[in-house]
């Protein structure tokens, strides 16, 4: 069937002389159109209809184990269906031996793929992105994540389907969660454009899904706090737009919100941005007025803004960037610099804290050896019980090297013009007394 679909009428319409000759004329086939590749999908049999209507939920690519898992069918049978549509050049298969994706089966055509994709109805485009987010997280480890982002297209495209369904808030909120899983591996893997589109499409659910007063569920990040990891991630990215664009957001939302600090925090990021693009007197508005609303409350985020103030003083030789560098050291000290840790107490391996029920501490103190020592029995009574909290490194001995004498000690003293007597040196050597200058024992 895809071979007469392609075989258009007009290929019996060709000039004369095409294919001949040095001036071959050429025949131009209009694109197939939906209607020809519904003809296709209409063509096969229920089941096969069915299987190619799954597939194209999963995606351009799939397993054989994820279309069993979609089509509730054994393996065996799923393979011998895909096998004769890949005999009608429906579906082909990767055979690359390099490819991760070797074994995998594809659409022959992506537009024969968004036809079948066409015939399922809502619900069921629904419940088979449900299925196959649901087979993704059980798949592969940690519940997917590997394929964060992959989950959080399923569920994306489920709400798509039914938006206004009863468990949309349900669906939204797990959409939300892969995103955020999808933008924290995309970070640690050093694909931060992937990470700005993850966050920011996480802050469009969480405004949708965001009650009259602009606040989210318990259990998710505010759209503001979103953004903010949008606009950093933009930085890393190196696309200064998207980050001015993200923090302004993230700053508006903070601002109808009331908070002022947290409208400062993003302001900084948007100043970052402006200094690092090479627009300095705008990032100077930006980060300024951020500065001193955040000085207020010395912190990370007051240290952060007071830093890029100064970066951008010292880059452009202003004579406040010595003061600002000094209340930045000033303030990097109080407010991240932890304090002190307290003293390690010592513990007793069998009961805990040094008490009474320690077996040092019913010693007592040591009376003093006529010598001035304390007798090694109760040196042992009282310390080998009683442990440091943490356990010490042990002190490596150092290892004996026995002295040799070998063939080049010979060697150099003919170098210095010294006659090298290797016999002497031997004798010597097995006695175990000296040897002397020369390599000769004196009589």
């Amino acid at each position: 069937m895809f071979v007469l679909v392609l075989a258009r009428p007009e290929l019996g319409q060709a000039r004369r002389g095409f294919g001949t000759g040095r001036n071959r004329s050429t025949l131009t086939l209009d694109p197939l159109d939906p209607v020809s590749m519904d003809a296709l999908v209409d063509a096969l049999e229920p089941g096969p209809r069915r299987l190619v209507a799954d597939a194209a939920v999963l995606g351009t690519s799939f397993s054989v184990e994820a279309l069993a898992a979609m089509s509730a069918r054994n393996q065996p049978a799923v393979r011998a269906a895909l096998d004769e549509l890949v005999r009608r050049e429906v579906f082909t298969v990767s055979a690359d031996r390099l490819s991760p994706e070797k074994g995998s089966y594809g659409f022959a055509q992506t537009m024969l793929r968004q036809v079948a994709y066409d015939t399922l109805s809502r619900r069921d485009r629904k419940s088979g992105h449900l299925k196959a987010a649901a087979h993704l997280r059980a798949a592969f480890p940690g519940d997917g994540e590997e394929v964060a982002d992959l989950i959080a297209r399923h569920y994306l495209d489920a709400l798509a389907a039914v938006p206004d369904d009863g468990d949309a808030g349900e669906i939204r909120g797990r959409a939300i969660a892969a995103l955020l899983r999808a933008g924290e591996r995309a970070e640690r893997t050093g694909a931060p454009a992937m990470a700005v589109t993850a966050y920011a499409t996480a802050a469009d659910l969480t405004r949708a899904q965001s009650g009259p007063a602009g606040q989210a569920g318990s259990s998710q990040p505010e759209a503001g706090a979103l953004l903010e990891r949008a606009a950093k991630a933009a930085i890393l990215d190196g696309r200064w737009a998207a980050a001015i664009e993200h923090a302004g957001g993230a700053r508006e939302y903070h601002l109808r919100r009331g908070d002022a600090r947290a409208a400062a925090r993003a302001q900084t990021i948007a100043g970052q941005a402006l200094r690092l693009w090479g627009r300095h007197s705008a990032a100077r508005e930006q980060l300024e007025p951020a500065v001193e609303v955040l000085r207020a409350d010395p912190g990370p985020d007051a240290v952060h803004a007071l830093d890029q103030l100064a970066t951008l003083e010292a880059l452009n030789g202003s004579p406040d960037a010595d003061r600002l560098t000094r209340e930045l050291l000033a303030l990097g000290q109080v407010s991240i610099v932890p304090p002190p840790s307290p003293p390690r107490e010592r513990r007793c391996p069998a009961s805990g804290p040094k008490s009474a029920d320690c077996p040092a501490a019913a010693v007592g103190p040591a009376t003093a050896a006529p010598n001035g020592n304390r007798p090694a029995s109760q040196f042992r009574t009282s310390q080998a019980p009683c442990q440091l909290a943490a356990p010490t490194r042990m002190r490596r001995r150092p290892r004996f090297r026995k002295p040799r004498i070998t063939r080049s000690m010979a060697d150099g003293q003919s170098i210095v013009g010294q006659p090298a007597d290797t016999a002497g040196v031997s004798q010597a050597t097995q006695r175990g007394g000296p040897v002397p200058a020369g390599g000769r024992r004196g009589g």
